[in-house]
């Protein structure tokens, strides 16, 4: 198959933000790609003894979210900073960015395939320390 899946809706709410003070807090209607759950089983392991199957870790698969979101007039977003991690395991991005009126956040994952010695495992770690360093759940929206 050539086709390259797509899948796009459309979120129509009157509120989709919880009001805190002078501010709105957006929670992102998009997955999380961060990983601490196992980051922290991990790091909790002694010495690795076996090959890493780069695979088994992501996989030889690209993901790729975005979300364009139209604000009220007025309205700015507080961006946080963007992520990028490049391994031999795989590659890791997102973007935070407003222009106008629209709010744009991507996130995009690329696994690696092969095989790597057991004492790479500092390598895998540390891929996904720099990943779990994207862990936004939500955008702080103010008026203008």
């Amino acid at each position: 198959m050539d086709a390259v899946p797509h899948v796009a809706v459309v979120l129509r709410h009157d509120h989709a933000a919880s009001t805190s003070g002078d501010r709105e807090i957006f929670t992102l209607p998009i997955s999380d790609l961060t990983t601490t759950a196992v980051l922290a089983t991990l790091e909790g392991r002694g010495p690795r003894r076996f090959p890493i199957d780069v695979g088994d870790v992501v996989g030889p698969r690209e993901l790729i979210q975005e979300l364009d979101l139209t604000l009220p007039k007025g309205w700015q977003a507080e961006l946080p900073p963007a992520v990028s991690a490049v391994s031999a395991f795989g590659t890791y991005r997102s973007e935070y960015a407003q222009n106008g009126r629209v709010l744009h956040v991507m996130r995009r994952l690329r696994g690696n395939t092969g095989i790597l010695p057991p004492d790479r495992i500092g390598d895998l770690i540390d891929w996904l320390k720099a990943r779990s360093k994207d862990d936004v759940r939500f955008i702080v929206l103010r008026r203008s």
